[in-house]
């Protein structure tokens, strides 16, 4: 039924959010340590990256805020929720390391 439904979202959810928070807090370190590393580049490279490390930084909150603002409201929305969740994350994880990978 929809309280043992419930239940097992629940524990789901908890895994799910820590694991999010996880990957956010490492994105948002991630972040960081990009704009001290870009601190010493050229003026041209420095705007370029920077445009690109806000729109990151935008999304990496927008994340956050996500995770914080769900509710339940059933078990197709929760499967829905963590596709686009998870899909959105990758997006963000990917362009972090692109951008890293670009800077070395």
């Amino acid at each position: 039924g929809a309280k043992k439904e419930k239940t097992k979202f629940d524990k789901e959810w908890k895994e799910f959010k820590s694991n999010a928070e996880i990957k956010i807090n490492a994105n948002e370190k991630r972040i960081g340590e990009f704009k001290v590393k870009i601190k010493t580049a050229s003026k041209e490279v420095k705007a370029d990256y920077d445009k690109e490390i806000t729109v990151l930084e935008q999304k990496n909150v927008e994340l956050k805020k996500k995770i914080n603002e769900y509710k339940y409201e059933g078990k197709d929305k929760w499967e829905e929720f963590k596709q686009g969740f998870n899909r959105d994350m990758d997006i963000v994880g990917k362009a972090l390391k692109d951008l890293w990978a670009k800077k070395d």
